[in-house]
């Protein structure tokens, strides 16, 4: 088996902060490539607010760690490319555009609840696997070369 990533699902009923799916992602290492992006900010004392970005978007690693760690965010939908600092962002649209660009990495949320992480890092790919069971997330499965999914989009 061939792997190129892993799927999973937020348990019922819990609200996942964008923070918590990528824990076992190091996002300050890369550039960020964003599309197709529905994220709300949260805060106990504070109303959501939408993210009013320009979209595509790319951002540097360390400045979106930064907006994570400072409020926490829910991600709706999105379209996450990262791209090591030296690489020029760009959009991917399939797998084999992903395995010819520079990217390492395709992280795809929808509907705040489904989340597949394409990878060309294996030891990274079993990294979010043990990530995603310890934090009890559910229907965790490895993408492989049987994936029925065509297009990295959301839409």
């Amino acid at each position: 088996m061939q792997k190129r990533g892993i799927r999973f699902q937020a348990p019922l009923h819990k609200l996942i902060q964008l923070q918590d799916v990528l824990g076992a992602i190091e996002i300050e290492k890369f550039n960020w490539h964003l599309n197709n992006i529905e994220i709300h900010e949260s805060n106990i004392k504070i109303n959501n607010d939408v993210w009013d970005i320009e979209q595509p978007l790319v951002i540097d690693g360390y400045n979106l760690k930064c907006k994570f760690e400072c409020v926490k965010h829910l991600a709706i939908f999105g379209e996450f490319i990262a791209f090591l600092p030296d690489d020029v962002p760009c959009e991917i649209n399939t797998y084999n555009e992903f395995l010819k660009s520079k990217a390492e990495i395709v992280f795809l949320v929808v509907d705040s609840s489904y989340y597949d992480i394409y990878c060309k890092d294996i030891c990274l790919i079993e990294k979010i696997y043990v990530f995603a069971q310890s934090y009890g997330f559910k229907e965790i499965e490895y993408i492989d070369e049987n994936d029925p999914r065509y297009k990295l989009s959301v839409w």
